[in-house]
C-alpha cells in the first residue's frame, strides 16, 4: 500500500493536470517522417508492431509494410485486404483483418515467406463472418487474436475459443515490466479487463470505473503499478496489489493509444485529432506533436523499441521518433542562419551567426535586440563575453550589447582574442591590433600588422605574436611596451606547402601549431626555424583534407575533415571520433565554423542549420547498435529480378548473366548515428548509401570479399561470387587455348605453304623470265642469223638471176650463131661452148638446195602456217616461204623455173585460199603471220 500511495503521489504530480497538456521544447527530438511514397501502400495505417530490433512491420489498409532500418518493403500476401492487426513473433509474423483474414507468414523476407491461412480453423469454430482487431502473443505457439467472433488461442497448432461471441473482447494490451516478465490483458465486453495465461483468462480488474468506458492502453509502470488510459481521455493508475484504480487526470483528448517507454521515462498518448502527445515522467514536461512534425494529427498506434525509439502509425503516414539524442539538428537555416562562433556564460549558450546574436536556454532560443548585422567573433574575458562585429565590438551582459571603448575605430572585427584580462587581440579590417585595459577602458597600444589579408592571429606570450595571411607565417616579437617590433621571421612554405588555402593555426598546449595537409609543425626557438611535430602528425590522417580546427576548454584539439570530427587529448591520442556521414559543413565566407562548449557540447555549422552533439551522452550510451548483417542480394537477369536471402550465410553465388546487382544491408532499428562505409577486394572504403543498399553494377566475373565496417567498430564480410559464364569456365578457355594453337599451327603452316607457293611462283616466273629471255635471245639471234641468211640469200638469188639470164642469152645467141653460119661453126666447138653453159645451168640444183635450205630455216613458220591452213599443198607451202623471205616476183620465178604470170597466178590462188581481198596484199599477209 504504501509504495502504490507514492506511486499515486508522483504519477499526480508529474502527470499533467485536467486541460493543462502544452506544448513546449523540454526535451530534443529527432522525428524521421515516412508517407505512402516511401512504402508504397495506402496512406491510411492501422496498427505497428516491432520484431525486437530487427524490423518495423506495419498493418495498412492495403497489406502489411516491412522496414528493416533502411528500406520498405511490402509483404506478399494472398490478398489485398484492409488489415487491422500485426504481431511479430521471432520468425513469425501474424496478421489479421476484414473479411475474414487472418493467418500467419514465416520467414521474414520476401523470398522466404509462406503464408498460412487460419480462416479454415475460424470456420469450424463459428459460421459467422468475422474481422481481427489485435493480436498480441508470447511466442508462435502462444498467441492470442481478439476477433468480432471472440477471444481465439492459437497454440502452435489450433485455434480455441477463450471468449466467445457472448462475452467477446476489445483490444489486446501487452504489458512488460522492469524484469522482462509479460502479460497480455484484453477488456472484455463487459468492461472488466482480463489477464490470460495460456487458454485460460483471469480477472484482472474489475472496478467499476472501467466498466463504462473504452480502455485504449494498459502499461506497467517500473514500481510495479499499472497506468490505464481510456478513450475518453481519463488517466487512471492501479495498484498492482489492491487492484484499486485512482482517476489521475481527465482532459478533453480523445485518446485512441498509448505507451510507456521501456525505462519508464517517457509517458505517450496517441489521439485522433490533437496529435501526439509525450511527457516525461521525470522532469515533468511535456511536447505535443501534429502534423507539423508528423504530417497528421490522428495517432493510430505507437510502440517503443527496446532502445527507446518511439515508432508511430498515423491516418496518412508513419514516423520515428528518438528523444534526446545524441546528436540532433538544433537550430535550421531559417531560424539563426550559419553558426560562426559559440561560447558559454553560465546557463546561456551566446551564438554568433550570420543573422545576428542569439541566446540560448533549455527552454528557449532568442535573439538578442540589440544584435548588429554580422556578429563574427565571441571571446570571453574576466566572466564577460566580448563580440566582434563587422562594425564594431561589444561587451555582452544580461543580454545587451554594451560597446567596447577602444580608443579608435576597429572595423570588420572577425577575431577577439584575449591573453589576459588586461590584454586582447583584435582581428579586422585593418590588420591586427594589441589593446590594453587602462581603469575600465581600452586603449589600442599598437597595429603590428596592418595588411587586412590576415586568417588568424595567434598568442605565443604576451610579446610573441604568429600571423598567418594569404601570403605567408609570419612570427612577430614585439617590445615590451608592445609598440615596437623586435624581430620578424616569415615562412612562406611550411612543410613544403603554400600558405595560401588549406593552413591554419592553432594555440595548443603553450605553442602555436601550423597544420596542411603535409602534417603538423612547430617553431623550433633553437633552430629558428618551423618542425614537424611527429607525434600529432602521425596520429592525425593528414590524407583528408582538413576544414577547420579548434581547442576546448580541456586543451583538447578538435579536427574536422569531410568524414569525421577527431578529438586528440593533450598526448596527441585519438579519444573521441564523431562521424559526419550525412552531414554537410557548411562553408561561410571562406571557412568552416564549429565550437565546443565545454566539455560536453559541440555545436557544427551544417548546410541545414547548426547540428548539436551530446558529448556526454554519447559516452553515457548504455547500449550499442547492433552488429549490420546482409538482409538481401538482388540481381536482374534480361527484365526478371531475383533476390537471394544473405542474412544466414557469408556467401553468395550469382549466375553469369546477373546485372545490376545490388545488396542491402541494415542492423535494423538501431542508433541512427550509426554511419558505415564498405569496400570491395579491400579497396577504397566508400560510404554505404543512406537507403541500405549499394548497387554493383560493373561487379567483374569471379570472387569479391564485400567487407563492411560501422563507427562503432563492427565488421560484416560476404564472399559475392559471380559465377563465370560457360564461355568463359576453365574447360572453355583450354578448349579456346586449343583452337587458338591449332588456328596458330594452320595460320602458320597457311603462311608457309603461300610462303613456299610464292617462292615457288617467283622462281617459276623467273624460270620462265629466263627462258622467255633465253628464247627472246635465241629469237633474235635467230632472226638476226635469218635475216643475214636472207640477205646473203637474196644477194645469191641476184647473182644467180643475172647468171642464168646471161647463160640463157648465150645459149640462144650461140644457136641463133649456129643457125647462120651453119657449118661453118664446128660442132666440136659448138658442143664444147653447149656443153659448157649446161654445165653452168647445174647451179639450179644449188637453187634446189637454197629452197631446202630455206624451208628448214622456216620449218616452225611451215608447221604452224600447216596446222592453221591444213588445205595447203606442199607447193603451197613452199611458195609461202618463198613469199616469207620477202622476195619479188621475178626471184621466185628464177627459183620455180616459171614464168612470172605462173607466180602471180599462184598468189591469186593463195589470196582466195587465205580468203584475202583483191586489194589485200598476200606477200604483207604472209610476211605478217608468226
Amino acid at each position: 500500500m504504501k509504495a502504490y500511495i507514492q506511486h499515486l503521489i508522483i504519477t499526480s504530480c508529474l502527470l499533467f493536470q485536467s486541460f493543462n497538456w502544452i506544448q513546449a521544447n523540454s526535451f530534443t527530438a529527432n522525428i524521421t517522417k515516412y508517407t505512402y511514397v516511401d512504402y508504397h501502400m495506402s496512406p491510411v495505417n492501422t496498427c505497428i508492431d516491432i520484431d525486437g530490433l530487427e524490423a518495423v512491420f506495419m498493418a495498412n489498409t492495403n497489406g502489411v509494410a516491412r522496414f528493416n532500418g533502411n528500406t520498405w518493403n511490402n509483404i506478399p500476401l494472398p490478398f489485398a485486404r484492409r488489415i487491422y492487426a500485426v504481431c511479430a513473433l521471432g520468425d513469425t509474423l501474424f496478421v489479421g483483418g476484414a473479411g475474414k483474414v487472418i493467418g500467419m507468414t514465416y520467414g521474414q523476407h520476401k523470398e522466404e515467406m509462406q503464408y498460412i491461412n487460419l480462416q479454415p480453423q475460424v470456420s469450424k469454430l463459428t459460421p459467422y463472418d468475422f474481422s481481427v482487431r489485435s493480436i498480441e502473443g508470447f511466442s508462435n505457439e502462444d498467441v492470442y487474436f481478439s476477433t468480432s467472433v471472440g477471444t481465439l488461442y492459437y497454440n502452435g497448432k489450433e485455434l480455441n475459443y477463450i471468449f466467445d461471441m457472448a462475452s467477446c473482447g476489445k483490444r489486446l494490451f501487452k504489458t512488460t515490466d522492469s524484469t522482462g516478465k509479460s502479460e497480455i490483458i484484453v477488456q472484455g465486453d463487459d468492461g472488466v479487463l482480463y489477464k490470460f495465461r495460456k487458454e485460460r483468462a483471469q480477472l484482472f480488474c474489475a472496478d467499476t470505473q472501467l466498466l463504462k468506458r473504452e480502455v485504449v492502453m494498459v502499461s506497467k509502470m517500473h514500481n510495479g503499478c499499472y497506468t490505464i488510459a481510456t478513450a475518453d481521455g481519463c488517466l487512471f493508475t492501479m495498484n498492482n496489489e489492491s487492484k484499486a484504480i485512482e482517476l489521475i487526470s481527465s482532459t478533453y483528448l480523445r485518446i485512441n493509444t498509448g505507451t510507456v517507454s521501456p525505462d519508464g521515462r517517457y509517458l505517450v498518448l496517441g489521439t485522433l485529432g490533437n496529435g501526439l502527445h509525450v511527457r516525461n515522467l521525470l522532469t515533468g514536461q511535456t511536447v505535443i506533436y501534429g502534423a507539423d512534425r508528423l504530417g497528421s494529427m490522428n495517432i493510430s498506434h505507437v510502440v517503443f523499441t527496446e532502445q527507446g525509439q518511439l515508432w508511430v502509425a498515423l491516418d496518412c503516414s508513419a514516423a520515428s521518433i528518438t528523444f534526446n539524442p545524441s546528436e540532433f539538428l538544433w537550430l535550421t537555416m531559417q531560424e539563426t542562419g550559419t553558426l560562426l562562433d559559440a561560447h558559454n556564460i553560465g546557463n546561456t549558450t551566446y551564438l554568433a551567426t550570420s543573422n545576428g546574436l542569439f541566446a540560448a536556454t533549455d527552454e528557449k532560443v532568442k535573439r538578442c535586440a540589440d544584435t548588429p548585422l554580422v556578429p563574427t567573433s565571441l571571446s570571453v574575458m574576466n566572466g564577460s563575453l566580448l563580440l566582434g562585429t563587422i562594425g564594431q565590438t561589444a561587451r555582452i551582459e544580461k543580454d545587451k550589447l554594451f560597446p567596447l571603448e577602444t580608443g579608435g575605430r576597429i572595423e570588420g572585427c572577425s577575431q577577439v582574442t584575449s591573453w589576459s584580462d588586461e590584454l586582447l587581440l583584435m582581428r579586422g579590417f585593418g590588420g591586427v591590433f594589441l589593446l590594453t585595459k587602462q581603469g575600465n577602458k581600452w586603449r589600442m597600444v599598437s597595429n603590428p600588422v596592418e595588411e587586412g589579408t590576415v586568417k588568424r592571429a595567434e598568442f605565443e606570450s604576451a610579446h610573441i605574436l604568429w600571423i598567418l595571411d594569404i601570403h605567408d607565417l609570419t612570427r612577430l616579437v614585439l617590445s615590451q611596451d608592445l609598440t615596437t617590433i623586435v624581430s620578424k621571421q616569415s615562412f612562406c612554405q611550411v612543410g613544403g606547402l603554400s600558405c595560401e588555402k588549406g593552413t591554419f593555426l592553432i594555440r595548443w598546449m603553450g605553442q602555436c601549431l601550423c597544420l596542411n595537409d603535409k602534417g603538423v609543425y612547430a617553431f623550433d626557438t633553437k633552430r629558428q626555424q618551423m618542425v614537424r611535430h611527429e607525434l600529432l602528425s602521425k596520429a592525425i590522417n593528414t590524407s583528408e583534407p582538413i576544414l577547420a580546427v579548434n581547442t576546448d576548454i580541456q586543451g583538447r584539439l578538435w579536427i574536422m575533415t569531410d568524414a569525421k570530427l577527431t578529438c586528440y587529448n593533450t598526448d596527441g591520442i585519438a579519444e573521441k571520433r564523431i562521424n559526419l556521414a550525412g552531414q554537410t559543413p557548411l562553408e561561410y565566407n571562406g571557412a568552416y565554423h564549429f565550437s565546443v562548449l565545454g566539455d560536453s557540447l559541440l555545436l557544427l555549422a551544417t548546410a541545414q542549420g547548426t547540428m548539436r552533439y551530446d558529448l556526454l551522452s554519447r559516452n553515457k550510451e548504455n547500449f550499442l547498435p547492433r552488429p549490420p548483417h546482409f538482409e538481401t542480394v538482388s540481381y536482374y537477369s534480361g527484365d526478371l529480378l531475383y533476390t537471394i536471402p544473405a542474412k544466414e550465410t557469408t556467401q553468395v553465388y550469382l549466375p553469369a548473366n546477373a546485372n545490376r546487382i545490388s545488396l542491402t544491408m541494415t542492423n535494423g532499428l538501431s542508433n541512427s548515428s550509426v554511419k558505415y562505409t564498405y569496400s570491395i577486394d579491400n579497396g577504397q572504403n566508400m560510404p554505404w548509401q543512406t537507403n541500405g543498399s549499394v548497387f554493383l553494377d560493373l561487379l567483374p566475373y569471379g570472387k569479391h570479399h564485400i567487407i563492411v565496417n560501422d563507427n562503432y567498430g563492427h565488421t560484416l564480410q560476404l564472399l559475392l561470387v559471380r559465377n563465370c559464364p560457360f564461355y568463359l569456365s576453365w574447360y572453355m578457355i583450354a578448349i579456346y587455348l586449343m583452337l587458338m594453337a591449332s588456328l596458330v599451327a594452320t595460320l602458320v603452316i597457311h603462311h608457309q605453304r603461300r610462303k613456299r607457293k610464292r617462292l615457288q611462283q617467283e622462281m617459276a616466273d623467273r624460270q620462265r623470265q629466263f627462258e622467255e629471255e633465253l628464247r627472246q635471245k635465241e629469237k633474235e639471234q635467230l632472226l638476226g642469223r635469218i635475216e643475214t641468211q636472207s640477205s646473203q640469200l637474196k644477194e645469191r638469188m641476184r647473182f644467180l638471176t643475172m647468171k642464168q639470164e646471161i647463160l640463157n642469152s648465150l645459149s640462144t645467141e650461140i644457136e641463133a650463131q649456129k643457125k647462120e653460119i651453119g657449118d661453118h661453126w664446128p660442132d666440136r666447138l659448138y658442143r664444147r661452148i653447149i656443153e659448157l653453159i649446161q654445165r653452168s645451168r647445174t647451179e639450179e640444183d644449188h637453187l634446189l638446195s637454197f629452197e631446202n635450205y630455206f624451208v628448214d630455216v622456216h620449218r616452225d613458220f611451215m608447221i604452224r602456217l600447216q596446222q592453221n591452213h591444213p588445205q595447203l599443198s606442199p607447193g603451197e607451202l613452199r611458195f609461202c616461204c618463198l613469199l616469207k623471205a620477202n622476195l619479188s616476183t621475178k626471184e621466185i620465178a628464177n627459183i620455180l623455173s616459171i614464168t612470172p604470170r605462173s607466180v602471180d597466178l599462184k598468189k591469186y590462188r593463195l589470196k582466195k585460199k587465205f580468203e584475202l581481198g583483191e586489194d589485200d596484199s598476200l606477200t604483207s599477209f604472209i610476211v605478217g603471220l608468226e
